[in-house]
């Protein structure tokens, strides 16, 4: 009977250990994907892709995502563009 608890509990960690490494290797691409479109994108979407890349980075690198905000502000200030 014991055995069967700690068999089901492993399952279950294990189930979501590999659910939670899923979702952080599909955030890794899906910025490099946004980092990419960044390279040839236009001055306002250059604005949207680095508040993407933001959003997207927060929970992986800190200082990246402060990166993009900051990026993101001064682009948008120097070209006067402030919109959504």
């Amino acid at each position: 009977m014991l055995f069967n608890i700690f068999r089901f509990i492993y399952g279950k960690a294990f189930l979501i250990l590999l659910l939670v490494g899923n979702i952080g290797y599909s955030q890794t691409e899906e910025i490099d994907s946004l980092q990419n479109l960044l390279k040839t994108a236009d001055d306002t979407t250059q604005v949207n892709l680095l508040r993407l890349l933001e959003i997207k980075s927060r929970f992986i690198n800190k200082e990246k995502a402060v990166a993009y905000g900051l990026q993101s502000l001064e682009k948008s200030k120097e070209i006067g563009f402030f919109g959504r």
